[in-house]
């Protein structure tokens, strides 16, 4: 009976949006693309911003994760959301201020 409740457990933390993994991941999401968003646009060189902007768009909503648990996600956790975008937004610009 342990094992047939182990399994199922392990089913459902695999389902369930809300699990550790599934929240590390959309916030290192989160933070990697709020990053390449700015320093695409205020990076020094071409290559570099090139870089970003190829970066950026690779980490896109819907390759990297599915729309559906982002927008749950967002929309769950919209103010540690807002403010660790907003925190990410302001250290790239103050990182790329010299422009």
């Amino acid at each position: 009976m342990q094992s047939l409740y182990a399994q199922f457990q392990r089913i459902y933390d695999e389902v369930n949006p809300f699990n550790t993994a599934n929240l590390v991941l959309y916030y290192a999401w989160l933070v990697l693309y709020g990053a390449t968003l700015i320093a695409a646009w205020r990076a020094p060189g071409v290559k570099t911003r090139f870089v970003c902007f190829v970066v950026n768009q690779a980490l896109q909503i819907g390759i990297f994760m599915s729309w559906s648990l982002t927008i749950l996600l967002a929309v769950t956790y919209w103010l540690p959301s807002l403010l660790t975008f907003l925190a990410v937004i302001a250290t790239t610009f103050y990182l790329l201020r010299e422009r």
